[in-house]
């Protein structure tokens, strides 16, 4: 069968077609594959070159619908930057509204962004500056404000209100403890003058009883076998006045490690209860910043 007239040239339209389509949809994947830091590169050139078209083509793209693709601050403040000059040198061109409403509204997001930026006049026209400072002066109360808040947040000390915990430490103590003499259970028992005076007294009467014994022992006769043992009738009144202080001071010791035995019972029974507060981790992410510039004020309840 034939082929009906004008098919011929409908298949080759049909091609071409979908040839550009083909086209097409491969640049845009490409485009979406591409990482916004490159697409970011090749916006710039098409915007160094004049190519001011397709600059805002892909200007566009990195930013809307948003929040875009553009992560970095900086790079999404200067993509505005760009495609609103893009739209004002479009503007004198085509002296076409739209172009102008753009060039207001990229540059404004500009601003807002970066409050205390402004135009090289070496870099850019003067009708260019004058259109930036219109907008500049038209939004001045909103990038004022936006200047306080930078500074208030630079100038204010980082704080965090936390709940304050204290934990309860119950100590007891084993009575054994309370045998030792020397006054240590007055130390375990964090009375350290009590159990001071407890040692020093021991300490002193064992002293005095152990000295008077070596004295006496001093003073037997060694070197007659018949009265070993025994004393000059000269040393008499002295070995009995050191027997008397032997004696006394053993007692002396006795009476004191007896208190100190009874009062070591008593501490020993008692509970020693210690409250240590517990403070919850510092988590950086959740400071907060007081309202105004000032010394803050901590609010620290205790359960």
């Amino acid at each position: 069968m034939g082929r009906k007239p004008g098919q011929k040239e409908r298949n080759r339209y049909t091609g071409w077609l979908c040839l550009l389509l083909l086209l097409g949809c491969s640049d845009l994947v490409a485009a979406q594959a591409a990482s916004p830091q490159a697409e970011f590169k090749r916006a710039k050139n098409a915007y160094v070159y004049g190519n001011y078209g397709d600059a805002i083509r892909r200007f566009r793209q990195l930013l809307y619908p948003l929040p875009g693709r553009l992560r970095s601050p900086s790079l999404r403040r200067e993509a505005h930057k760009y495609l609103g000059i893009s739209y004002y040198y479009l503007y004198l061109r085509t002296r076409q509204k739209k172009f102008r409403r753009s060039t207001e509204r990229e540059l404004t997001l500009y601003l807002l962004r970066s409050p205390n930026t402004r135009l090289d006049p070496l870099l850019y026209p003067p009708n260019l500056i004058d259109f930036f400072n219109r907008i500049r002066l038209k939004n001045k109360r909103r990038l004022e404000e936006l200047l306080r808040k930078r500074r208030q947040r630079r100038n204010a000390v980082p704080i965090q209100v936390v709940r304050l915990y204290m934990e309860k430490h119950v100590f007891r103590y084993s009575p054994w403890l309370a045998m030792i003499p020397f006054g240590t259970p007055q130390f375990i028992a964090r009375q350290p003058e009590k159990g001071g005076l407890l040692l020093g007294g021991q300490v002193l009467a064992l002293g005095i009883n152990i000295t008077a014994y070596f004295v006496i022992l001093n003073k037997q006769i060694k070197d007659d076998k018949f009265n070993l043992g025994r004393f000059k009738e000269a040393d008499i009144p002295a070995v009995i006045g050191w027997q008397i202080a032997q004696g006394v001071s053993i007692g002396v010791f006795g009476v004191l490690v007896v208190i100190g035995m009874i009062d070591g019972v008593i501490q020993m029974n008692k509970r020693r209860v210690t409250l240590l507060p517990k403070l919850p981790p510092i988590n950086k992410k959740k400071l907060s910043l007081p309202t105004l510039p000032l010394r803050p004020s901590f609010s620290i309840p205790a359960r």
